[in-house]
């Protein structure tokens, strides 16, 4: 199976995932967490697994997955608008993005984001 891409026109993609579809199997991940940060997520599962109960001892490999998660949902969030926005989804799924139906603190955080 070739690596997941998530890419749309006009928006920089991430590339094919770092670990294959084997390793992530191998590293026992479950599949909601088979992502671009999932090599991060099998380090700090092992962290963890040889620091015992200290929640301090990860303190990195926690917060470079953790800022690999935040970089990869708003890559996802650019890639979701640029579909909307281009004629390759259909018109119905338009609709749910529609401006009118977002609410407006919503729209207010997508806007920042998207400067």
């Amino acid at each position: 199976m070739p690596p997941r891409t998530w890419t749309a026109p006009g928006v920089p993609g991430a590339g094919p995932t770092k670990m294959t579809d084997a390793e992530m199997s191998a590293a026992r991940l479950p599949h909601q967490y088979r992502d671009h940060c999932s090599h991060l997520l099998t380090l700090l599962n092992a962290c963890r697994a040889e620091g015992g109960p200290r929640p301090w001892a990860c303190h990195h490999e926690k917060h470079s997955y953790i800022e690999c998660q935040y970089v990869e949902f708003h890559r996802r969030q650019r890639v979701a608008k640029a579909l909307i926005e281009s004629d390759s989804v259909p018109a119905e799924w338009r609709e749910r993005w529609d401006k009118d139906h977002v609410p407006e603190r919503v729209a207010a955080a997508a806007a920042a984001v998207g400067q």
